[in-house]
Formats: C-alpha cells, sequence, structure tokens
C-alpha cells in the first residue's frame, strides 16, 4: 500500500498532544476525502475520493447522504452513491453511541457493466480522548455489488483544527478489501 496516507496521517496523531480546541460531538457537518483501497483477490487496486455530508433533523436522528468516485485502473471505474439516516445518543459526556442505515447504489464501468442497489448498515462509538481529538470505531455491514457481503471494521482518528474543522485518517477492512483514508470535515455548529 502507498506510503503516502501513512506520512500525511502521522502528523495528526502527533498534533492530539498540541493545545485543546474546544469541539463536541455534531451530525451536521460536510466533508471530503480520500482513501486507497487493496482489494483481496485478483482485482486491482485502487484510489477513492468521496464528498458527504450529515444533518441532524431532530434531537437524535437525522439524514446522511456520500457520493464516491472509485478509479482502480484496468479499465474499471465506477460511482457509489449512499444515503439515509442516523441516529445517535450520547452514553456519556464524552462517548457517543450512533449507527446509520443507507440505500447504496453502485455503477461500475468494467467488463461486463455492473450496477445494483443494495444496503449498508453501521453502528459505532465516538470518544473524546480531549476536547481536539476524538477516536471512532464502526461496524459496518454492506450487501451491495460487486462489494462482499458481510461485516467490515472502520477505525480512525480526528484531530481539531478549530471547533469547526477536522482533519481524521482512518483504516477499514472487511472480505472484500483493506483501506486507507484521510478527510477533511466542517462541521455546522
Amino acid at each position: 500500500m502507498n506510503n503516502t496516507l501513512r506520512i500525511l496521517s502521522a502528523p495528526l496523531l502527533l498534533a492530539a498532544i498540541g493545545t485543546a480546541n474546544a469541539a463536541s460531538f455534531s451530525y451536521d457537518y460536510l466533508e471530503a476525502g480520500f482513501g486507497e483501497v487493496d482489494l483481496k483477490g485478483p482485482a486491482a487496486n485502487g484510489d477513492i475520493i468521496y464528498l458527504g455530508g450529515a444533518k441532524t433533523l431532530d434531537g437524535q436522528i437525522g439524514l446522511l447522504g456520500s457520493l464516491g468516485i472509485a478509479d482502480y485502473g484496468a479499465g474499471i471505474d465506477g460511482i457509489v452513491l449512499r444515503g439515509g439516516g442516523l441516529f445517535h445518543k450520547s452514553l456519556q459526556p464524552d462517548m457517543d453511541l450512533f449507527g446509520t442505515l443507507e440505500l447504496v447504489y453502485s455503477d461500475w464501468d468494467a467488463p461486463g457493466n455492473s450496477d445494483d442497489l443494495g444496503v449498508a448498515a453501521a453502528v459505532g462509538l465516538r470518544y473524546a480522548v480531549q476536547d481536539n481529538f476524538q477516536l471512532e470505531g464502526k461496524v459496518t455491514l454492506v450487501e451491495v455489488d460487486p462489494f462482499a457481503d458481510g461485516l467490515g471494521l472502520l477505525l480512525s482518528a480526528r484531530y481539531f483544527l478549530s471547533p469547526q474543522l477536522s482533519a481524521a485518517a482512518g483504516v477499514g477492512v472487511d472480505a472484500e478489501y483493506d483501506g486507507l483514508f484521510i478527510n477533511l470535515r466542517y462541521e455546522m455548529k
């Protein structure tokens, strides 16, 4: 896997030691990110760019959505559109439980062109280590071609550059891929 993401994410962990900026859990945001994916099996490795956002509607529920554009080389590229609902509940002042349920549409330009409509679900925890540094982990289930049906795990660390602007780095694994990602998020507080 390319060392670019490892090099870019190291400053996030070091910066967490610095002075704190006031930041709390927010589910109203816009974000953009980049990921590198190593597919298991004969498929090529690829890069993904994504844009997404979430908006709280009433207390503990909200909406979220995203657009991902993937390039796996060897004539394989595609888009993934996701949209659905989210919930969150404070377990203690520095920890939230959250969950999502989304419809997922994938459309791939590959030999035999394929598109599919499926679902994705996730449940996870967000933990504030300090005011400007949060850890997140979630278990995922995605059932849409060409992704493997089954459980996955996403882990990330988020550093707040200001109360509204944050950067994150993370890793994801499931039955079909291993991946690294970075993103920038603007929270609308």
